[in-house]
Formats: C-alpha cells, structure tokens, sequence
C-alpha cells in the first residue's frame, strides 16, 4: 500500500516537469502556420492524460469532485477560446478568460470550505493557473495586441519548473512566496483587461505584466538556490 502512495505521488511530482517540456517544445509549432493549434492539441493531450491517469484521486469524495470539476470546466475554457480566438470580438475574448479567472476563486473556495483538497488538486490547479498566463498571452500575440515577447511571460513558470528539477537545491527548500498569490491575481486580472484598453495603453500594462510575472518568478529561484543575503538585497 505504501509502494503503491509513493509511487502515485512520485508520479503527480513529475507531472509539472512534463507539462513544461511539453509546452517548451510544443512552442516550435508556433513558427509554423497555425502551429498554435498543434501546440494547445498537445497540452491537451498530456494534460487529459495525467487527469485519466489520477482519475480516482480526483474522485475520492463529492467536494474534492465538485472542486476538481470546477478546474476543469476552467480548462475547457483555456482550450476552447485558444483553438477558436479567430471567431469571437475581443469583448468576448475578454469574457472568457475572466470567466477561467473567476471560477479559479470558486474551486479553491470549494476545496477550502468542504475539505476537498488534496495533492492532485493542488497540482492540477496550478497546471491550469499556467495554461491561463500562456494561452492568455498566445491569443494577445496572435489578435495583434501583444508583441511577440508577451509569449515569454507564458513561458516563465515552465522554464522555471525545468531549471528546478534539472538542478534541485540541496538542501531542499520549501519554498514559501507570501505575494504569490497576489501577483497571480493581479496578473489574472490585468490579462483579460489587454483585450479592451487601446492598444498603446494595452502595451503598458503588458510590460507590467511581463517584469511582474520576472521579477516573482526571478525570486522563486533566488529564494530556492540563493543565499538569505542574496533574497535582502533583491527585496531592496
């Protein structure tokens, strides 16, 4: 029984580093054209996967259901406005990604109210907080509202989850960022907002976006390898 726990978890922990080769490498795709279709067929691939693969986790009791479920109607939304940006006005677009935004507050409020969380939740949440930045990011670049640098900021959180597993601190650390999940809304927020500002307004707040998601994920790194001195001089 405990063989078969570890081996579960083992494979939850490696589920992150899969997602992000999958999405670094996916990204090739988009030099092609209509190579985004290709790059959000195989997230969705490896995502479904993992979700089939754990599907008794996700289903251990009816509020860690409700929450997971929630999750992944939020996932569906990511798909769907990814594969079909081309067929909808910006307002929509807009919409849409609030939508995703909104109902990330609801299945966390679920998991939390009624003891629904659990290891593959939290995991499965964040894989989809990540898909919201790129996928965000994919459709500003693609209806001309973003440069093509935007992508970055939807690549952040994979290269960071690579640096990290290729080469882990030792000894490792829990990590602990209080700000995190502010600047995670902040960002989901201001993303949707991109859509309907003017376009030399939208681009400010895309450089904003950009040195946000930098600068946290530049101190998760600090903080997971650097010296406590090295994380004084960069909260400075």
């Amino acid at each position: 029984m405990a063989t078969t726990i570890r081996a579960v978890e083992w494979q939850l922990d490696t589920w992150p580093k899969h997602q992000a080769w999958v999405v670094l490498l996916g990204s090739s795709f988009l030099l092609l054209d209509q190579g985004g279709i290709w790059l959000i067929c195989l997230v969705a691939i490896h995502t479904l996967y993992r979700i089939l693969k754990h599907q008794r986790e996700w289903r251990h009791s009816f509020p860690r259901l409700i929450a997971n479920m929630v999750t992944f109607f939020r996932l569906l939304i990511l798909f769907y406005t990814g594969l079909n940006w081309s067929q909808h006005t910006l307002w929509e677009l807009s919409l849409f990604f609030w939508l995703a935004a909104l109902l990330d507050v609801v299945d966390g409020w679920i998991a939390r109210r009624f003891n629904g969380a659990s290891r593959f939740g939290s995991l499965f949440d964040e894989e989809v907080d990540a898909l919201f930045v790129l996928f965000s990011c994919y459709v500003l670049w693609q209806t001309g509202l973003g440069p093509w640098w935007i992508l970055g900021a939807g690549w952040f959180r994979y290269l960071v989850v690579l640096i990290k597993s290729r080469f882990p601190a030792f000894p490792e650390k829990n990590v602990h960022f209080p700000w995190a999940r502010t600047f995670a809304g902040i960002v989901f927020i201001l993303l949707p907002l991109c859509f309907l500002l003017p376009q030399a307004l939208s681009r400010l707040v895309e450089i904003g976006i950009f040195s946000l998601l930098a600068y946290s994920f530049i101190r998760e790194l600090v903080l997971s390898y650097g010296h406590p001195t090295d994380l004084r001089n960069l909260s400075r």
